[in-house]
């Protein structure tokens, strides 16, 4: 879990996911990185037991676990989001509903 959390963009991601559940699409569209570095920071994230996953179509969602363990949700206590990109997120529609396309 620590390894998972030792990652920056991992970081920026749980921080994403507090404001709502996010499609891996999304992630690609607000952090501008590849779909498979995105694929592989979730795959961590979600061996570790810090996110779940919920398919529905061809969409993949990703949300917070629950409970998360102690050292995770004090360390995602002390991160933030950019205030650019958390904008971005609460005015983007969820994929999973607007039908965009992977």
């Amino acid at each position: 879990m620590c390894r998972a959390l030792g990652d920056e963009t991992r970081l920026q991601i749980l921080a994403l996911l507090r404001v709502r559940e996010i499609c891996g699409c999304e992630l690609v569209d607000l952090l501008g990185i590849s779909q498979p570095a995105i694929s592989e920071h979730l795959r961590r994230l979600k061996d570790a037991g810090l996110v779940v996953d919920d398919r529905r179509g061809m969409w993949v969602c990703y949300r917070l676990a629950e409970p998360l363990p102690a050292v995770a949700a004090a360390a995602l206590a002390a991160a933030e989001p950019p205030s650019e990109l958390e904008a971005r997120l609460r005015t983007m529609a969820p994929a999973a509903q607007s039908g965009r396309s992977r």
